[in-house]
């Protein structure tokens, strides 16, 4: 059976000294593992060897959520549809 290939986005997050770096990627696999939604990337898999901590996602090729909401020069308003 081929093996099926697929585009990732991967997220090398960097190790620091106050340790907020490992806290927010324990969180963030914590998070997305326990959310299962259509609208919400999928976390693959994840590395957690020091120093080195890097989170593989699928990749969307739409762009992310802040291209749409738009940046600070840029604001855009939703409504709840939307």
């Amino acid at each position: 059976m081929p093996r099926r290939r697929s585009t990732v986005a991967i997220k090398y997050i960097i190790d620091r000294e106050d340790a907020q770096g490992e806290q927010g990627f324990i969180a963030e696999i914590e998070t997305l593992s326990s959310c299962k939604h259509a609208n919400i990337v999928s976390l693959l898999g994840f590395c957690h060897e020091h120093p080195h901590m890097i989170l593989i996602y699928e990749f969307v090729s739409n762009g992310s959520l802040d291209d749409y909401l738009g940046t600070k020069g840029k604001m855009t308003n939703l409504t709840w549809v939307q």
